[in-house]
Order: C-alpha cells, then structure tokens, then sequence
C-alpha cells in the first residue's frame, strides 16, 4: 500500500489501477524511505483532552473528533486510528503522515499539536478548523470576482511555496484539501490532507534541477494530476504547481480546463497533451495577467513551468496587492461552478457503484 493510503478523515483510498498501456508498472513502487518523528506522547489521552460528540469525519479506518484541551481549553480535531485496521503499510502511511505534518510551521498549513499512541491507538491532534472547504465558500459570496480568487490563490501558493522551501511535496492538490480556518468573512484558508506528501524533496533554491530529486509513485486525483505524473518518467514537486493552476483555472471561470464528461483515461490523455483552451464565453472579463499566469502553471515543459515563488511575483498577483484587478461579479461563474460540482458528485458515484461491482477498467485510478 502506497504511503498516503488514508485520506484526512481516515478513508482507504482506492487502489491504483492494474498497468495498463497508458499505466505501465514502476521500477520504483516505493521511492519513500523510512521517516521518523518526534516521539508520541503515551497514556490516557483523556486526561489531556476532553472529547465532545462531535464527529468531524469518518471512513473505514479512522474516525476524526472534536475535542478540547483540557488545559488551554482550545478546540481541536483528533484523528484516532485504531493500529488493528492499518492492514500491510497503513500505519506506515500514518507515521509518514505525522512525519510531514510536524515540520509545518505556516499560516496557511494545517497545525498540528501533538501525537499519542497507546498499544491498540494512534491520535493525532490538529487544529480544528471550521470554515469549510474552498468552492463551499465561493458559492456563498453574493458577488465573486477575479479580485476575491487572487485572495484564496495567494494564500494557496504561499503555503505551497512554503511545504516546497522545506523539502515537501503536496502530491494531491485539490480545491477539497483547501479549508478555511473558520466562518469569519476574512477567514485565512488552510492547506490540509498530507497522507499523500512526500518528504525530502529537492528544495526550492537548492539549485537542484526540475525532477533532480524524482518520486515515482502515481497519487493524485485525475482532474488535478500533472502530466509527467502520468508520463512514469519521475518527477518532482512541480507537479504541485499542474494541480495549483488547475484549481486557478476553476476559480477563474468556474470549470476545470479538461472535460469532466469524459472517462478518466480520456482526461489523462487530454491532460498529456495539453488539451485546454480559454473559452471566450467563460472568460470574458478576465484579465490577460490571469490567462499568462494559468498558461505558466499548465506548462507541459516542466523545466519552463513557472515556480510557487514566481507566481508569487506574477504581474496578476501584484496588480491585487496594488488593489487593481476586477471586483465585478464574473458572470456565469456560479452556473458553471454549480455544474462542475454536481459533475464531480455523479462521478464519484459511478465510480463507486461500478468498483462494487468489481468493474474499473474504464475508469483507471481515482
């Protein structure tokens, strides 16, 4: 089982598919070496934290809660995996997990507090953050405009460049995995669900060439993932910027730019070519700076794709610090936003219902 087997709220994700011509076998299924972290506390973790009835997610094997600390009285979410269901790598995919969540230390990254494990338990302690996931919010505002998706792509990137500086890979970047700490209008957004990171990463600034350092197991989600991903040649924590401009392209018109119509080979085969346009119904209104900067991110040529701190000094990006881009409602946004996530929701559900039946060949890895 690949690390990153677990998602934030404890569910198995599915298997990767059988190879295929599109998906030949790896020479390298297990590029992760062991990681450590800093010794977990044991004991009654009771009598650090008072758990309520809240039950803030549950899958198969882990079940997240809502607690207080006893002491500083702050609310926090404690993901309990029980070790007897972490069958073959599942609790290595945990540890290596608790690994990468303890060298974060940024405002738009999850927080983790502390880690307890008993002979039967792991719980690890986070932040609680309350405010919902990114495209929930948007589809709240009454008026949404390309100044309000700089607001939540500035704090994205930030936070990528940051998980990049310190030798981190993302891996799933998805507007799911983006949470705003809390209800407030001007929540700051937060960067979550590490199970599929990767530590030791060349760093930003290391001179180290693209892929110098390169991972080869396939994670991600279809719709996000990078093109050399797919390709199994290796590659390098620039997939993170792929899945980055993939999720600005959604925020900008509403929809991804590869057809959530289609079967997943067929949008891995239009993400291989990079097959996606700016259709002139959908972007109108939008800003030329914003199209440059999404063309930059959805770079086929990862040693030319643009870099989390260069995004950072796009020209989009400083005409939001200097307060100059659009603040007018982008219209059709909400329409196409809306069908995207009923066209997301069906998805699933196919492909739930057809790997119960025992038939994914036609769906691939998800």
């Amino acid at each position: 089982m690949d690390p990153g087997t677990l998602d934030r709220t404890g569910s198995p994700r599915p298997p990767r598919p059988p190879p295929t011509a599109l998906w030949p076998p790896s020479d390298d299924e297990d590029e992760e070496e062991a990681v450590e972290y800093e010794s977990s506390k044991t004991g009654d973790i009771e009598g650090a934290y008072e758990f309520t009835t809240q039950v803030l997610g549950k899958g198969s094997v882990a079940v997240v809660r809502s607690a207080v600390n006893i002491q500083t009285k702050e609310a926090v979410a404690i993901k309990i995996v029980p070790k007897k269901k972490c069958e073959h790598d599942g609790e290595k995919s945990i540890r290596q997990e608790i690994a990468v969540l303890q060298r974060l230390h940024h405002p738009n990254c999850i927080e983790f507090r502390e880690v307890y494990e008993t002979d039967a338990f792991i719980f690890i302690v986070m932040e609680q953050v309350n405010g919902g996931e990114m495209l929930d919010r948007i589809m709240e505002k009454s008026v949404y405009s390309e100044t309000e998706a700089a607001t939540a792509f500035v704090q994205m990137i930030a936070a990528l460049d940051y998980i990049h500086s310190i030798g981190i890979a993302h891996r799933d970047m998805k507007p799911d995995n983006i949470l705003y700490k809390s209800t407030d209008p001007d929540s700051p957004i937060k960067l979550a669900d590490f199970g599929h990171a990767s530590l030791n990463v060349a760093r930003a600034g290391s001179g180290a060439a693209p892929q110098s350092n390169p991972m080869q197991t396939f994670v991600g989600t279809p719709i996000y993932v990078a093109p050399e991903v797919l390709q199994r040649n290796g590659y390098g924590k620039e997939c993170d910027v792929w899945s980055a401009g993939v999720i600005v392209y959604i925020l900008l018109c509403g929809c991804p730019p590869f057809n959530m119509d289609a079967t997943v080979p067929q949008i891995y085969q239009q993400i291989l070519a990079g097959d996606y346009e700016f259709p002139e119904e959908f972007w109108e209104g939008i800003s030329d700076e914003a199209k440059d900067l999404v063309t930059r991110m959805l770079c086929m040529d990862v040693s030319k794709r643009i870099t989390c701190r260069e995004c950072l000094e796009h020209p989009w990006l400083a005409k939001f610090h200097q307060g100059d881009l659009p603040k007018t409602h982008i219209t059709h946004f909400k329409n196409k936003l809306q069908e995207f996530r009923k066209m997301k929701v069906a998805s699933v559900r196919d492909r739930m219902l057809l790997m119960s039946l025992g038939i994914d060949s036609d769906f691939g890895y998800s």
